[in-house]
């Protein structure tokens, strides 16, 4: 049995295959010219994921997330139906559809960590680099989280302190404090996800390790855990 993990996109999808025992059989990468038409972006990512769906095997879809672009979703959506049916005709199987959030909880990971968390985690898992490498990683990774943190709890805290107060009595004053420290705090995370994306393509360059290979390769562990938390529904 071989089990196929998509994390999918009209501009770049990711796709994994491990076998029974978890072992890495195919990791791929589609890149889509964004330029061309909806309908060909599909067609072009359908054909290239079609020679990797064949045999006696399982598949995973990372399903769509309904954020604030709408259009995006609604493309997702078709590109997504046009790979269940696809794979439906080939294997005559109905794909499972999972949340990143819902992948990373079955196979141990923090629904909400990065995806710097998540390229760690598959080199830990395969043995992907050295245990001296993977160390220097996890602690750079380490020194961002504690610096953001650091930044941001006495923000949090004043921002909480500061609504708490505005709730009693309604100043302009505390209206504007809101606003910049919320700011300062929106700032702090940009520049926190800004280190982990640098450090993110340190990965992939350094072993090959995309984003979208490392989802790819979680959405295919988490099948076996997902089928079994079902059976025991």
């Amino acid at each position: 049995m071989r089990y196929i993990g998509v994390d999918l996109s009209l501009n770049h999808t990711g796709l994994a295959i491990v076998d029974d025992n978890g072992s890495i059989l195919v990791t791929h990468e589609i890149k889509v010219d964004t330029k061309k038409s909806t309908w060909a972006r599909i067609i072009e990512t359908i054909q290239g994921l079609s020679i990797f769906i064949e045999g006696e095997n399982e598949m995973s879809i990372e399903d769509v997330y309904f954020g604030l672009n709408a259009k995006g979703a609604k493309d997702a959506l078709r590109l997504s139906g046009a790979l269940m049916y696809h794979y439906y005709l080939r294997c005559k199987k109905e794909p499972i559809l999972l949340y990143a959030t819902s992948a990373r909880k079955l196979v141990g990971l923090s629904p909400t960590c990065l995806k710097t968390d998540v390229q760690i985690f598959i080199m830990q898992r395969f043995n992907i680099c050295s245990e001296l490498r993977l160390k220097v990683y996890k602690k750079s990774v380490n020194i961002i989280k504690e610096g953001a943190d650091k930044l941001l709890t006495p923000l949090i805290k004043e921002y909480k302190e500061i609504k708490k107060k505005k709730e009693k009595i309604l100043t302009c004053s505390s209206n504007q404090q809101l606003k910049e420290i919320k700011e300062k705090i929106e700032l702090v995370k940009k520049e926190y996800k800004k280190a982990m994306l640098k450090i993110s393509k340190e990965i992939e360059d350094e072993f090959d390790l995309s984003e979208h290979k490392a989802d790819a390769l979680v959405l295919a562990l988490a099948i076996k855990r997902y089928k079994e938390a079902q059976k025991e529904i």
